[in-house]
């Protein structure tokens, strides 16, 4: 059975063979009377406009239902790494396109600036002793030099050019007269082309090359093998590279630092985050702190920055769109699962519940669009906000140390006037994250902030 279409078939199977994923949720909090008195501090009333292009987004379901195949995350798979750093193409260098037009015999321009034109068949005329002429035609000529060149790559020519000559040994040794040393000649070169023996002059010039080129991939061949060494140039390693222990160093502790992803955006981008108050130098200055206490040697700032941009995907701030719960959970499950089929109906769980996500963004603004027309609805969404933590050092200790966090509910109410946004904020020994503060702040919302011509009421 063709592959693509077990998979197909499976998808099917976990599309029918699992439910929906539901958005209520239930809780069995405790309402009791023991925090009844209890009132988040209303911090601030602030008036603002949400951006269109951020609020008004809708959440793409990106290839189909179960996304791309090959980006499940086998437990035996390698994630692919790329770096924050625009990759390096290096076929579309100048000096490498420069590289293979003149190997594929094309024009190009040098690095003086001159144009070099192209190699043009032309017959050749010879009139030597092996009749050269005569024993390859105009047309078999025009057939080697366009095989040659179609070989694009420096070895394969070379190759080719050393498996075209044969080496043989000389059948006398010319003596020489009132010489102090014999002859060193030991063999005689043999240049065939299609079988056929030309001489040498005919050889470069049916497939126009020069007789440096040609004594060069003699030069490089193996005579045991026959076969021409590759190429070796701007193959050697830099006297001042980086040893990968020192490496390490650099990947060891820039991976201690703790990452965030983005929610819907991790289908799209593999960016991670880190905490907003830190900063290039700041991390500098954090290895160079651990690499005197450990007693290492301190790279180099430059060296830092190069593993920072080009093995790692990191910038400074926190993205606006968090994680949930049910998206970890299937995150989770899907990298520790084994089994294919397993993993592929998991992943359509999870891509159905990013679906239903973009499902409620859209009533969310069918929502906001009635409101300015109706001014007896009120639309509010709210959600707890990202802690801050208390006091705000630059002290290396407090990235190492917990510390006392503020937690921030905001509701952001839509009515016929405008936005408004709501931020209800209290310490952490004073109250939890609980459904009693929740209730206690939405019920302060309704009290106090909603206006008297409201008569209908949505909140997601």
């Amino acid at each position: 059975m063709d592959n693509r279409y077990r998979a197909k078939r499976i998808v099917n199977m976990a599309l029918q063979s699992s439910p929906p994923p539901s958005s209520s949720t239930s809780t069995n909090e405790d309402f009791s009377s023991d925090h009844s008195s209890y009132h988040p501090q209303q911090n601030v009333e602030i008036s603002t406009e949400l951006e269109d292009s951020e609020d008004n987004e809708v959440r793409r379901d990106p290839e189909g239902p179960i996304g791309n195949l090959g980006e499940i995350n086998h437990p035996d798979s390698d994630e692919p790494v790329r770096g924050r750093k625009k990759v390096r193409n290096f076929d579309r260098w100048a000096k490498n396109i420069r590289k293979r037009k003149r190997t594929a015999g094309q024009e190009y321009r040098n690095v003086q600036g001159s144009i070099v034109p192209a190699k043009v068949f032309t017959p050749v005329v010879c009139s030597c002793r092996f009749k050269c002429r005569e024993q390859v035609s105009s047309e078999n000529q025009e057939a080697v030099h366009v095989i040659f060149y179609k070989l694009t790559s420096w070895d394969t020519q070379t190759t080719w050019l050393c498996s075209a000559i044969k080496p043989l040994e000389p059948k006398r040794h010319k003596q020489r007269q009132n010489a102090q040393n014999p002859s060193r000649i030991n063999y005689v070169r043999q240049f065939m082309l299609l079988d056929k023996r030309v001489c040498k002059s005919f050889f470069l010039k049916v497939i126009q090359i020069s007789n440096k080129r040609l004594d060069y991939a003699l030069r490089n061949k193996k005579s045991v093998s026959g076969i021409a060494e590759r190429d070796k140039r701007g193959q050697h390693v830099p006297a001042n590279k980086l040893s990968d222990e020192k490496l390490n160093w650099l990947k060891d502790h820039i991976n201690s630092f703790p990452k965030f992803v983005s929610h819907y955006g991790e289908r799209r981008s593999i960016r991670k985050y880190l905490r907003p108050d830190l900063s290039m130098n700041k991390m500098y200055e954090l290895f160079k702190a651990k690499c005197e206490s450990e007693g290492i040697p301190i790279l180099k700032k430059s060296a830092y920055v190069k593993v920072f941009t080009t093995e790692f995907n990191l910038h400074f701030y926190i993205p606006k769109a968090d994680t949930c719960k049910t998206c970890d959970m299937l995150l989770i499950a899907i990298k520790a699962e084994e089994d294919i089929e397993t993993c592929l109906a998991i992943r359509v769980q999870k891509d159905q519940h990013i679906k239903l996500a973009g499902e409620v963004r859209n009533i969310l603004n069918d929502c906001k669009g009635k409101v300015k027309t109706d001014e007896s609805l009120l639309v509010a969404t709210f959600d707890l906000e990202r802690t801050l933590p208390l006091p705000y050092l630059n002290t290396s200790e407090v990235y190492y140390l917990r510390q006392l966090q503020m937690l921030n509910f905001g509701i952001h109410a839509y009515t016929k006037e405008g936005e408004k946004v709501f931020m209800n904020m209290w310490p952490e020994h004073c109250g939890a994250r609980g459904s009693q503060e929740i209730m206690s702040s939405l019920h302060y919302f309704l009290e106090d902030s909603v206006p008297d011509t409201v008569k209908s009421l949505c909140f997601f």
